[in-house]
């Protein structure tokens, strides 16, 4: 099993409108309620797409997606699932305002090449398939990279990679800008699973300036 991958992603994040969800649930002052993340949960572990967020949490902060994100998380590795790395995406723009965010990738979401894969697997039913570089690392950095050499001395190989991306939430019907980018954060960027690819190209050979 490949361990701390970590795969790039440049992208649109593409939201669409959908069917209204009822809810009361609040956040509280210390972030996410625990409510709250059990909803999140469940869409997401349903393939389910909704407007839950737009609707009831139009203002959600950067700060209480990742808090309802990596909530998420803990929830799978307690189920017995292994997390196998980060997917990485920003928004998109002008690349000097560039933002990054991740969204966490699961074994079990990860498939082999040539493997038939459900549609039934995606968010509604429906999946988009992108090609991505992906960057095996030698060891985790718990505290962060103090330098982007050290991120480097870290790679130890570099892989082709499909995403498979659908994102779970949807905009209020007739409100395409209910829908927030911390919305898409809180359910994982889109992340609905990836294939890692079998050709490994070690980071010293790999041309990363041609690839920006």
């Amino acid at each position: 099993m490949i361990k701390n991958i970590l795969y790039v992603s440049f992208f649109a994040l593409l939201l669409a409108c959908g069917k209204t969800t009822e809810n009361n649930t609040e956040t509280s002052k210390e972030g996410a309620s625990d409510s709250l993340i059990d909803s999140v949960y469940h869409f997401r572990s349903q393939h389910l797409k909704t407007d839950f967020l737009a609707q009831n949490y139009p203002d959600l902060s950067e700060e209480d997606g990742i808090t309802i994100q990596l909530a998420m998380l803990e929830r799978e590795l307690e189920k017995g699932e292994s997390h196998i790395g980060w997917k990485m995406a920003g928004t998109v723009g002008d690349s000097s305002q560039y933002h990054p965010l991740f969204g966490y990738l699961l074994a079990k979401d990860s498939y082999e090449e040539g493997e038939t894969i459900s549609i039934q697997n995606f968010p509604g039913n429906e999946v988009m398939i992108e090609g991505e570089v992906g960057f095996v690392f030698n060891k985790d950095f718990p505290k962060g990279a103090a330098t982007l050499e050290d991120l480097k001395a870290g790679i130890d190989y570099v892989v082709g990679a499909v995403e498979f991306a659908q994102a779970n939430s949807l905009a209020v019907l007739d409100k395409p800008e209910s829908a927030t980018t911390n919305h898409v954060l809180a359910f994982g960027m889109g992340q609905a699973g990836t294939i890692i690819g079998s050709k490994k190209i070690p980071f010293a050979d790999y041309d990363l300036e041609a690839e920006l």
